[in-house]
């Protein structure tokens, strides 16, 4: 045999072997916070919701560009003032949907008597994916969902399709933005959080209208972080056209809130448990206790 030979069935294994490692670490490497599958967290939700059926409830609140349903889940008294929260508008930015189901988990296992006390008079709805289809800043079609929405549309984002900011070829074009602006319709929240990642950490108010339930708010997140011991998200005006917040505002009267959980850097879910999550509780809180 020669050497060239040798060499070569010697160094198959090994090279097979690096191949394999390779698709291991790429396949299961984070991309911004890939904490789990679309389906694992919103089967979680079902999951947590089939526990809990005096408390807890889910629809579909429509179908995705691909044709997949989006998932509302319902907590707490159907009478009582209503406050949502929506994450992977950006379908790459999945960390907001962790800490809602952390908060749902809250909410239905906690025994605490704030959580029972929201239960008894608050409306909470949680949206964990809206862009059920794809890991990317855009949806199936390529557009950036949150420059799609009808109010203000065309003065922020871009027209080129090649653009993840694109806005999409019309206002409201998307099927998931139509979904999200009939969610508003439907249920009429008093209080809306559109989460993001990676642009924070802040919390962006949008005062286009209820300006002085907005100092409340942020008056009231301050208190209740102090009493939870944790430091409260800088509180920021928000200035925008073609989001998802400012039709909400605009539109439906919500008092709505972007909210950008994390910096650059996408941290641990670890972190986000321990870090991220105490500082996110206080918002909903103080949302509850001012509907």
């Amino acid at each position: 045999m020669n050497m060239g030979l040798r060499f070569k069935k010697m160094m198959m294994p090994a090279v097979v072997f690096l191949a394999m490692a390779l698709v291991i670490t790429t396949t299961s490497m984070p991309i911004y916070a890939y904490y789990e599958t679309k389906s694992s967290v919103i089967g979680k939700f079902k999951t947590l919701c089939d526990a809990h059926p005096t408390y807890a409830s889910y629809a579909s609140l429509g179908k995705s560009t691909q044709g997949r349903d989006i998932w509302i889940f319902r907590i707490g008294n159907p009478k009582g003032k209503t406050i949502m929260w929506d994450a992977q508008l950006h379908g790459d930015e999945d960390m907001g949907s962790e800490i809602e189901l952390l908060m749902a988990k809250w909410l239905l296992g906690s025994n605490s008597a704030t959580a029972r006390w929201i239960l008894s008079r608050n409306y909470v709805l949680f949206i964990p994916v809206i862009d059920v289809d794809i890991f990317a800043r855009t949806n199936a079609n390529h557009v950036n969902l949150n420059r799609n929405f009808v109010y203000g549309w065309g003065a922020s984002g871009s027209s080129s399709p090649s653009s993840t900011e694109y806005r999409g070829p019309y206002a409201g074009s998307e099927k998931e933005t139509q979904a999200m602006r009939n969610v508003f319709r439907v249920y009429h929240p008093e209080f809306y959080v559109n989460t993001h990642m990676v642009a924070g950490p802040n919390l962006f108010s949008w005062e286009g209208n209820n300006a002085t339930l907005v100092r409340m708010v942020k008056t009231k997140i301050t208190q209740i972080s102090s009493q939870l011991s944790v430091t409260p998200y800088p509180i920021t005006s928000l200035s925008g056209y073609g989001f998802a917040v400012a039709d909400a505002g605009y539109y439906f009267k919500a008092c709505a809130w972007l909210l950008e959980i994390n910096g650059p850097t996408p941290p641990s879910f670890s972190t986000l448990v321990s870090h991220y999550y105490p500082k996110c509780l206080p918002i909903l809180i103080a949302m509850c206790q001012l509907a």
